[in-house]
């Protein structure tokens, strides 16, 4: 129905002025047009949250995990039975608004895939305080902190080009430089260090050499050189090697 739609919406546009721009107005109108007439257009009230899961309940659980949380903060001056009993109503409160929001999540989700047969979406949640995001691994401390490093996939085998292989050495060269460059893009502190000892395992596993790792570090200093200049003379100035020696001839012959 939606290609339906924009097939004779662009039919009866009018794209024969050779404007880029009124084309463009009038190709996003008829698109835009298209789907709000095959999906529909909800009108809602904006929320504070801003998303449709964030009803009265889950409100309600979050105010109570907050209050939770308070209420053990204040009990750390007090004894250990009490301090005891604080925490273990924050980890209930925690646990139940962690399960509300999953709940309400996935009913979302699933009213979002009823909407059209041929639009589908996915969700992906955090697990074990992880969540992958690309090739990127974001990690929750126990301080509530965000770490990252390198996400491989659990199917991942640690195979790249084998160094015994009849590859040009520039491809095998291009392996480690690029694991080792997206190491350190990617990780933070807490976990470079690691994940660099794993490149250099995997490296030796493919039997593939470990880049050079230049140390980026204060230059030494250095001394203004002023060039010399020598006169040409055959036989004599060509044996001195420029480059080396910081000399330059001069192309005139050379009067004695």
């Amino acid at each position: 129905m939606y290609a339906r739609l924009v097939e004779e919406r662009l039919a009866k546009a009018d794209f024969s002025d050779l404007d880029v721009d009124n084309d463009w107005d009038s190709m996003k109108e008829s698109i835009v047009e298209s789907a709000k007439e095959a999906c529909g257009c909800a009108k809602r009230h904006i929320t504070t949250k801003g998303d449709e899961w964030w009803d009265a309940d889950v409100k309600s659980s979050v105010e109570r995990k907050r209050k939770a949380w308070l209420d053990y903060v204040a009990s750390l001056q007090q004894n250990d039975s009490m301090k005891e009993m604080k925490k273990e109503i924050y980890r209930l409160c925690k646990n139940e608004t962690k399960a509300l929001v999953k709940e309400k999540l996935s009913a979302f989700l699933d009213h979002l895939n009823s909407i059209s047969s041929n639009i589908k979406f996915t969700m992906e949640l955090e697990a074990n305080n992880k969540l992958a995001f690309l090739d990127v691994l974001i990690l929750r401390n126990p301080d509530n902190t965000l770490g990252h490093t390198v996400y491989r996939k659990p199917t991942h085998t640690d195979k790249y080009l084998n160094g015994s292989s009849h590859h040009h050495p520039s491809q095998l060269a291009t392996v480690g430089k690029s694991l080792f460059q997206r190491a350190r893009k990617i990780c933070d502190e807490n976990h470079i260090a690691g994940e660099l000892q794993h490149v250099k395992r995997v490296l030796q596993r493919n039997q593939l050499k470990t880049p050079h790792q230049r140390h980026k570090g204060p230059k030494p200093p250095s001394v203004e050189r002023c060039p010399a200049t020598l006169p040409y003379i055959k036989g004599v100035t060509d044996r001195i090697v420029p480059d080396r020696c910081q000399l330059e001839t001069c192309p005139k012959d050379w009067q004695r």
